[in-house]
């Protein structure tokens, strides 16, 4: 018989819950916008190009809400979720999660299909979903 290994659907959804719920590391509470194209961003990108800081787009300005989510098996991502409204005209390319207000780590981001190019009378609204990959 051959030797094996594997992680648990449990594991996935542990981790999940553990981004939710915190326990004493990296945690996407913070979102952050990023006003160049975002073409170059990989896996090992660990900032915003152009992070916005003014016009209501700063990191900090928005309040990132956590819940759980099923994208595999049951509870096993979560879901960050970031509502703001910006103050001036802004030319906006996408959003990352950062593990701090300031600084911190991008654990995740999304570049828009469009530039988006939203007023003082637009909402932004952005849901990144964090799983942890399975089979990996």
């Amino acid at each position: 018989m051959a030797e094996g290994s594997s992680p648990t659907n449990r594991l996935y959804a542990s981790l999940a819950l553990a981004l939710q719920a915190g326990a004493g590391f990296d945690r996407p509470l913070w979102m952050g916008f990023d006003s160049s194209d975002m073409l170059a961003y990989t896996a090992a990108t660990n900032a915003l190009t152009a992070e916005m800081s003014t016009g209501g787009l700063a990191r900090g300005t928005t309040t990132v809400v956590l819940t759980l989510a099923t994208t595999t098996v049951a509870a096993d991502s979560c879901k960050c979720y970031a509502s703001t409204s910006p103050t001036t005209a802004a030319a906006i390319y996408g959003a990352g999660m950062f593990s701090a207000s300031t600084v911190g780590n991008l654990l995740a981001w999304h570049r828009w299909a469009a530039v988006v190019n939203a007023t003082s009378t637009d909402t932004i609204q952005e849901t990144i979903t964090i799983q942890e990959e399975v089979g990996v």
